[in-house]
């Protein structure tokens, strides 16, 4: 088993639960003087969270099964229609189903068949077990006591099926095929040849490792069965020296809060949730998915269940970040009606709402996306704060449509009609206006009207009212006390002083005060000898 890829004790604490990872929405429009046509909600991403599976242990016993077989894709995420399967294998129902212990036979096949074995490679694992048993049965005979016979069940296996250490190699299959073993394949077959050969042997864990015990004279003894010295481990000095090779820490019996004792079923479950690992690691959410609800089906636990809705959600969120929102949020629909909501999914599902909503809206689909904000609160994914700010998203984009080309009155009226009806919120309202007020007064600018420039900043604060357009007039009224400056100096050069008097106290009447103007025309009186 890789790191990471065990399930913690029940009611030991737990790993972080999965989520979905999301930025921040952006707001409907930029937080600044001027905004632009093209402002818009940002869409929500997360990411996978890369986490242990967690589950309870059982301690519920398998019977013989249902043969059928699991043909699990290991590709990527699907490119189109095809959503990840969300009814489990029969088998794995049957399996999780039924009480009592697992026979050999019924560990053998449950073990091949969850590693994902076709049926000849289950036929003829088969056949290589049972002649493994019979051989190993007949070396451990006379051996009457279960600590001799524990020890050479794990030298026969180091001596004539395990090969080398691949910390990805949890199927069954597989070991028996290279030689190649992790913790949970070679604690599997421990377990198999153990039972075989009339051991009590059970499952064991720590939070990154799989291992095995076996009851020998009604005390329990560990088997670390990556090593070749790994029985009672804890006495053996080659063991030590050795073990480090698998990357794991021996945990010594006496240390609870890191070991947990499972069942069969519990040991076999962790083929399953190795596999699930590793098509994590690949990015194969959807396959993922498929062995998640196996699992479940076979353990029948909180923690599986929890284990397998942060399995679709993180399924959704690959979907999420290709921008297949609708995909997704059909997807978690068929989970829920399946399995019920668990708060991932519910999470993962909102934010799937809020991106699809948001990309409608940007595209146009204004009634398409008023429709996904109304599903998504009869779903429960959507709160009614969260309905209200989309719909508000909703209501800028069509706005920004709408009043796209309009007259500059009529694109006022049509904020400030749509801001009365409740549907803007007032920061866009207040931010959409400052838009267009500024985007007017600088074409009038433009035209060298900066009275009219200002006063159009002038009527825009009054109904902004937050100071953003105030500097912006000042500006403007400072343009056009440098205008009739300007046109009083090339009357004051040109020996007619007295023809600037006029244009001055005009200046002045709107501008009353203004300390260039009036000294400006304190200067032409002068000039032209009359004085005020």
């Amino acid at each position: 088993m890789r790191r990471k890829g065990v399930s913690a004790p029940a009611g030991s604490p737990r790993p972080a639960e999965s989520v979905f990872l999301r930025a921040d929405l952006g707001q409907g429009s930029a937080k600044s003087a001027v905004l632009t046509e093209g402002c818009s909600r940002s869409r929500r991403r997360f990411r996978c969270a890369r986490r242990p599976l967690r589950r309870a242990a059982a301690a519920i016993g398998l019977a013989l099964g249902a043969a059928s077989l699991w043909a699990q894709s290991e590709a990527g995420v699907p490119a189109g229609g095809g959503l990840p399967r969300l009814t489990p294998d029969p088998y794995a129902v049957e399996l999780g189903s039924t009480s009592g212990p697992l026979s050999v036979g019924t560990l053998i096949h449950a073990a091949l068949v969850l590693s994902g074995a076709d049926a000849p490679t289950i036929a003829s694992d088969t056949m290589r077990l049972d002649e493994s048993i019979a051989r190993l049965s007949r070396e451990v005979a006379p051996l009457g006591d279960p600590y001799r016979r524990g020890g050479a069940v794990l030298a026969y296996m180091h001596a004539h099926l395990l090969t080398s250490y691949d910390a990805t190699q949890a199927r069954l299959d597989s070991l028996l095929a290279t030689g190649r073993f992790n913790c949970v394949s070679s604690a599997v077959l421990y377990l198999i040849l153990g039972r075989a050969v009339g051991l009590g042997v059970e499952g064991a864990y720590t939070p990154d490792h799989a291992f095995c015990t076996v009851n020998a004279g009604g005390r329990l003894v560990d088997v670390e069965t990556t090593n070749r010295f790994g029985f009672d481990p804890g006495t053996k000095k080659a063991f030590r020296d050795a073990f480090g090779e698998t990357g794991f820490t021996y945990v010594p019996p006496g240390d609870y809060l890191r070991r947990g004792a499972t069942d069969g079923r519990g040991l076999l479950a962790f083929i399953l949730q190795d596999r699930m690992a590793l098509l994590e690691q690949q990015g194969n959410f959807a396959a993922a998915v498929g062995l998640a609800v196996d699992r479940y089906a076979l353990l029948r636990t909180q923690a599986a269940f929890i284990d397998g809705a942060n399995e679709m959600a993180n399924y959704c969120s690959a979907l999420n970040n290709q921008g297949r929102y609708a995909e997704a949020l059909a997807f978690v629909s068929r989970a829920v009606r399946s399995y019920g909501s668990a708060p991932v999914l519910l999470r993962a599902a909102g934010v799937l709402a809020e991106n699809e909503t948001a990309t409608l809206a940007k595209e146009g689909a204004f009634s398409e996306a008023l429709r996904v904000i109304h599903e998504g609160q009869d779903e429960g994914w959507i709160d009614d704060a969260a309905a209200a700010s989309l719909r508000a998203t909703v209501a800028e984009h069509k706005l920004l449509a709408e009043a796209k080309g309009l007259p500059f009155e009529e694109a006022v009226a049509a904020a400030t009609r749509s801001y009365r009806a409740g549907e803007l919120p007032q920061s866009f309202y207040r931010d959409y206006l400052v838009s267009l007020y500024a985007a007017r007064a600088k074409a009038v600018a433009g035209s060298g009207d900066y009275l009219r420039a200002a006063t159009l900043l002038g009527e825009g604060e009054r109904l902004v009212g937050d100071g953003r357009l105030a500097q912006g007039r000042e500006i403007y009224l400072g343009d056009y006390a440098a205008t009739i400056h300007n046109r009083f100096a090339a009357l004051y050069n040109a020996g007619n002083a007295g023809a600037a008097i006029p244009l001055l106290k005009e200046g002045l009447a709107k501008l009353p005060g203004n300390p260039m103007l009036t000294s400006d025309l304190r200067a032409a009186e002068q000039a032209a000898g009359s004085p005020r």
